[in-house]
């Protein structure tokens, strides 16, 4: 069994206050540790899907911390996230990651061009 789970994260941007989408992506690789999925999981820990969606959950928050530096404000306008699970090559894993929060880790993949 993995240690931990891996998803590839999709940020789509919107025009501030209007909500319109840009067009723009902006994705990422996320790594999330099955502890701290395990520790995040309500209720069934042991159960293997929640903790792939505990996980999941996870990766989306850490997406737009990788981007801006900081979390969320509380009334700020959400991106649309979306995750898949991704099976990244040894070479993506050696780089610094470009965000870390509470032991899961992401690096900014890139974004479509303009």
């Amino acid at each position: 069994m993995a240690e931990c789970f891996y998803f590839q994260v999709t940020l789509e941007p919107h025009l501030k206050h209007s909500g319109a989408k840009t067009g723009r992506k902006i994705y990422f690789l996320v790594e999330v540790p099955r502890a701290l999925a395990r520790a995040a999981a309500e209720g069934e820990s042991d159960d293997e899907l929640a903790l792939r969606q505990s996980a999941q959950r996870l990766a989306g928050e850490l997406a737009p911390v990788a981007m801006r530096g900081t979390p969320c404000s509380p009334g700020e306008d959400a991106m649309a996230v979306s995750c898949q699970f991704s099976h990244p090559g040894l070479d993506a894993l050696e780089r610094v990651p470009d965000a870390v929060l509470n032991g899961a880790r992401a690096w900014l993949l890139g974004t479509d061009p303009d």
